[in-house]
């Protein structure tokens, strides 16, 4: 209890002689099983004896070569890949994605309004059973929403009002859309499948107002603040682990996408998971006057080149409310 208590996910209280444990609103909103955002059943899934041995096949993913560098270690171990574990005990996967995009749909649809601007049709790219669709559905009536998934993720997928599912391979072929919506999927995959499904991307959106949206993780070695960082170092390695992708710095992100698409706007809220930890449930609602300004959304504006799609960038996930663009 010690340790909880300096991770700070209980306070230590003190009465009679006593000492007892309460919970801070981070582990009231995260690690109570009857949340709507817990992560217990999640935590349960990773801690399982497959998820936890490809992290002793790190080794073999540093040296590997140049011919099979994306292969994750999951995978070195015996085939099997994290989608294929994730069938194994799909509740508990599912589970914890609503309550992750729950989370991010919320700050996407209240801060980001301007980005959804001229957008009459999006596609949610690998948007699992629909909640992040579901959110923009309800916050913009006027887009028509589709969520592209394989099918066995189509055939279980709930009803959804305005949100329509349609079973399809990102890597194959794209529905044709005004906007396309990548949330924490780009991450999961190498630099050359990237551009693989940027290229995929840019037939099926319009060459001169067609929009691709990311919502993903990016690494700032010069800005951020030290504890932040070092979370997202750690979700680099567990790319390595589970998805032999990577999380990317702004530059890498803009290399990355300049092969394809032109940054419009590059939208950050620079310490979200941090920030969305340390404060309540209702925090991307409106932030406490008391958050440190490290935490404090910042916005940046790329230039933007005419007569090629636009990547709108929303980066990282955005659990901090925007400035107006």
């Amino acid at each position: 209890m010690r340790y909880l208590a300096n991770m700070r996910l209980v306070n230590v209280r003190e009465a009679a002689g006593d000492q007892f444990y309460t919970l801070t609103p981070a582990s009231s909103t995260y690690l109570r099983v009857d949340s709507e955002k817990s992560f217990v059943p999640f935590a349960r899934f990773l801690i399982k004896v497959e998820m936890i041995a490809p992290f002793l096949a790190l080794d073999a993913c540093v040296v590997a070569g140049d011919e099979d560098s994306d292969v994750p270690a999951i995978e070195r171990l015996g085939g099997k890949s994290f989608y294929d574990m994730v069938a194994l005990d799909p509740e508990a996967f599912h589970v914890t994605m609503r309550a992750m995009v729950t989370r991010t749909a919320e700050a996407v649809a209240e801060g980001s309004r301007a980005v959804f601007e001229g957008v009459t049709t999006v596609v949610d790219v690998g948007g699992g059973d629909g909640m992040m669709a579901a959110t923009i559905a309800r916050a913009f009536p006027a887009i028509k929403c589709v969520v592209l998934e394989l099918a066995h993720v189509v055939e279980r997928a709930p009803e959804r009002v305005g949100v329509e599912f349609v079973a399809g391979d990102m890597f194959v072929s794209l529905p044709r859309a005004d906007a396309l919506l990548f949330t924490r999927v780009l991450h999961n995959w190498s630099d050359d499948k990237v551009t693989e499904i940027l290229r995929r991307c840019m037939e099926a959106i319009d060459e001169d107002k067609g929009k691709v949206i990311i919502i993903d993780m990016v690494i700032d070695d010069s800005k951020e603040d030290p504890d932040v960082h070092q979370i997202k170092l750690s979700r680099d390695i567990i790319m390595m682990a589970y998805h032999g992708g990577k999380e990317r710095t702004k530059e890498e992100w803009r290399s990355l996408l300049a092969k394809s698409l032109d940054v419009a706007r590059h939208l950050t809220a620079s310490a979200a998971y941090l920030a969305d930890l340390a404060v309540s449930n209702s925090f991307y609602h409106r932030p406490p006057p008391t958050l440190p300004a490290a935490y404090l959304a910042d916005l940046a504006v790329a230039g933007l080149l005419p007569r090629r799609p636009r990547c709108v960038g929303l980066l990282p996930p955005l659990f901090l409310p925007l400035k107006a663009l």
